[in-house]
């Protein structure tokens, strides 16, 4: 996937794609790290209103947000976003959901040590 930095984006977490623990849990939340061009590194690891996805219905397993990049993760404008790297948590925190853990359930990729996040790069404008 990809867009231009200044774009809308829409991030789903559907919880039937693939075995995990967070597809029991009724509150999903977006985690990640927003990297640029010029170095710069924005995370956003917490747990509120601003990261909670939103349930399509109650009987969905899909969640949704759709955010402005720069904004959500708090880039100066002076500065362009070359990629996100994100994952989706529970409201604890205590369970996520990676590309390593993607990577195991759908291929049998060994879990490594520290886990990967999913990546979202941008087109350059």
């Amino acid at each position: 996937m990809s867009s231009l930095q200044n774009d809308f984006i829409t991030f789903t977490f559907k919880g039937s794609a693939g075995e995990n623990d967070l597809a029991a849990t009724t509150d999903v939340y977006l985690q990640g790290t927003a990297y640029t061009y010029e170095g710069g590194a924005y995370t956003v690891d917490v747990r509120n209103d601003k990261t909670r996805m939103t349930r399509e219905n109650a009987y969905s397993d899909t969640y949704n947000i759709t955010f402005w990049p720069i904004d959500y993760f708090g880039v100066p404008e002076d500065e362009n976003i070359e990629r996100i790297e994100y994952y989706f948590s529970s409201a604890d925190g205590s369970i996520t959901v990676t590309q390593s853990d993607d990577d195991y359930v759908q291929e049998g990729v060994p879990m490594p040590d520290v886990k990967k996040g999913f990546t979202f790069r941008f087109e350059c404008e």
